[in-house]
């Protein structure tokens, strides 16, 4: 066995051999204007043209279907960020009606004449993917949906008549195997149509009837035939619908033949090109920035319920599993020949890039595109090892940024991100754990980020109940553990934000306030707060449709819109009430907090709190008012003696 497959040897250089060549649309439905760059298609883009193809991205983030808050409008309607607003910097969406967007993508579609029509998708952005497939359902275009609901819910996106085929898992290796694939049919005879029957009369009917070699492609699942007998296959190997999972349940061996994860630093840099000029354009704190992703690992140590790292572990346990079956010959001698082509050396769910491959990634994306900001995309960043953080911070010191590159008015309130020789940092953000940074050695890890250019941090609270956090969240922190991670970044001049959720399953309004008081001990920049949303995929999602708070094959929102559904404890108009008042308990003074509940459900009260709060500039920490001692001298009494913020004989109960 190979110890790695390099893309060369498993496609044998497509485009240099002289083999034909396709055309690919690859569309990122974003209705939600989520204007950060994203990294699937950048991803998937790089590795379609690597083999020669050519390549179209149909975005929809400047598109407006009307009815939907996007972006961040619902944060600054709650008071957690400020008001900066991509309009402000001449960037508006172009208003169409659904049967506007229909029309314009499957113009689009006609016009370019793509031999695959490849679909990024996530939960929160499904709706609208199925909207824009259905407006092509009657041409003879191959159907690709790929992403993390297909991977979580596959059995969903199958049951869609016109989805000709899903990618589980990891897409960039099977996308570019199966466009070769798919462009030696195209080129072929009859073309594409050979491979397609579609009735028209009441009713689209679609029949797809892929090669015997476009079956066997790993990672790619799909119905072939028509929707009364469908057969499927799965990695090359027939399957069963009920052998998809649903997403409702933690189906953990519900996976097909997958080739071996990519290792990272095989990954080939992301095509930016792909991406309109204006999508690089992301608001930060009231400036402006050219903005890119960045993954640095993929994969968590940690299993939250309400993510779905849970069941990406289980799943790539459950994959590898099955692999060495069928390597060690216990499995079908069909499944044997499908694997020996694309094996290669087993990848750790958890893994990571080399700090000298990111800082080459950022490095061309800074000289190509103009790129003055990163977002770091892990769930946890300081979960790496003590050697690789070192490097880390040793090759990021290595990127240097023009001298009026940065915003002027970013600069002149952080002058740190200007060198000695008026070179600039390059600023970036990360999300991770409050374990990762609170206690010992990792404790100087937010200095060494804030010398290096790490303009903003993300940490998580979620839940301000102890018991709750552990038994339902699997989060095992204590409330210490909480506050000391918060200060460690407080000590330094980097932004912190605490993310919380709201509304999470049986929680109760005294959980809810107890949240709130960890916050204001805490004492982020920014505070966030999330609806609670059963992901599919996720160990949440399965206890809310086992006790009956959600029906089987609920598509979950976005969970910064203002929609919630009842938690068994409280209404959904209790929980929004509370979410939308939560950063005005956690910087108005107890002694106002009736105020406060009042504007929970009163307009007028919660628009005068909040002209109040604003003019009070409380989006700045420095200008908050605190009722709690945060003094050096008492948090160092905190530490010495491992106080509790909460009451371990009633954990409800904030002491």
């Amino acid at each position: 066995m190979n110890s790695k497959t390099p893309l060369e040897k498993i496609y044998q250089n497509h485009a240099d051999n002289g083999l034909p060549k396709a055309k690919v649309m690859l569309v990122y439905a974003n209705d939600r204007m989520d204007n950060l760059v994203s990294i699937a298609p950048s991803l998937l883009s790089a590795y379609v043209k690597s083999q020669g193809h050519d390549v179209k991205l149909y975005d929809t983030t400047f598109i407006d279907e009307g009815g939907l808050q996007v972006g961040d409008e619902g944060r600054i309607a709650t008071n957690q960020i400020s008001k900066a607003r991509l309009s402000d910097q001449g960037l508006t969406r172009k208003i169409m009606s659904n049967e506007e967007l229909q029309e314009d993508f499957r113009s689009t579609i006609l016009d370019y004449q793509p031999d695959l029509i490849s679909f990024s998708a996530l939960e929160i952005t499904y709706e609208q993917t199925a909207r824009l497939i259905e407006s092509v359902k009657d041409l003879k275009i191959p159907i690709l949906v790929g992403g993390l609901y297909p991977t979580f819910a596959p059995k969903e996106v199958l049951d869609n008549p016109y989805v000709d085929m899903i990618c589980e898992g990891e897409g960039e290796y099977a996308l570019a195997e199966l466009v070769n694939k798919i462009a030696s049919v195209a080129r072929s005879e009859g073309g594409l149509e050979k491979i397609f029957e579609i009735e028209t009369s009441n009713e689209v009917i679609r029949k797809f009837f892929p090669t015997k070699d476009i079956i066997e492609t790993l990672n790619i699942a799909m119905r072939v035939g028509g929707t009364e007998k469908p057969q499927f296959y799965r990695g090359g190997l027939k399957a069963k619908i009920d052998d998809f999972g649903t997403g409702d349940w933690m189906e953990s061996k519900k996976v097909g033949l997958q080739r071996p994860d990519i290792h990272m630093d095989d990954l080939l840099n992301p095509d930016y090109a792909v991406y309109e000029d204006k999508r690089f354009t992301k608001p930060m704190g009231g400036d402006f920035f050219r903005a890119i992703t960045i993954e640095t690992a993929r994969g968590c140590p940690y299993g939250c319920s309400f993510c779905c790292i849970p069941q990406q572990q289980a799943h790539h346990l459950a994959a590898s599993e099955l692999r060495e079956k069928v390597r060690s010959g216990s499995y079908d001698f069909d499944a044997q020949k499908l694997l020996m082509k694309v094996d290669g050396s087993e990848v750790a769910h958890h893994k990571q890039k080399s700090p000298e491959k990111i800082v080459k990634e950022l490095k061309d994306a800074v000289d190509n595109f103009k790129v003055n900001y990163v977002y770091f995309s892990d769930e946890t960043f300081l979960a790496k090892s003590k050697d690789w953080m070192e490097q880390f911070f040793k090759e990021y010191e290595t990127i240097k940024l023009d001298p009026g590159s940065l915003p002027n008015s970013f600069v002149e309130a952080n002058p740190r991100f200007v060198r000695e020789d008026n070179t600039e940092r390059l600023p970036f953000f990360i999300s991770t754990r409050v374990e990762t940074v609170a206690m010992g050695a990792k404790r100087d890890y937010a200095k060494q980020l804030e010398k290096i250019g790490c303009g903003n941090v993300a940490l998580g609270i979620e839940s301000g109940n102890a018991k709750y956090r552990a038994e339902y969240l699997k989060r095992m922190m204590s409330d210490d553990t909480i506050v000391q991670g918060f200060k460690a970044f407080g000590e330094t001049e980097i932004r912190v934000s605490a993310n919380n959720i709201i509304g999470l399953p049986f929680e109760t309004r005294k959980d809810i306030m107890n949240t709130i008081r960890i916050n204001v001990a805490a004492d982020p920049d920014s505070i966030i707060i999330n609806a609670f949303r059963p992901y599919t995929g996720t160990p949440m999602r399965q206890l809310c449709v086992e006790k009956g708070l959600i029906g089987q094959g609920t598509i979950a929102g976005d969970n910064r819109d203002l929609d919630q559904f009842d938690n068994g404890i409280l209404t959904a108009k209790e929980i929004e009430g509370l979410r939308r008042t939560f950063v005005l308990y956690t910087t108005f003074p107890e002694s106002r907090w009736d105020e406060i509940k009042i504007a929970e459900q009163d307009d007028k009260t919660f628009e005068r709190l909040s002209e109040e709060f604003h003019s009070n500039q409380w989006l700045n920490r420095k200008k908050r008012i605190n009722p709690w001692d945060r003094s050096p001298k008492n948090m160092q009494k905190l530490v010495e003696q491992g106080v509790q913020i909460t009451n371990p004989k009633n954990i409800t109960e904030f002491a």
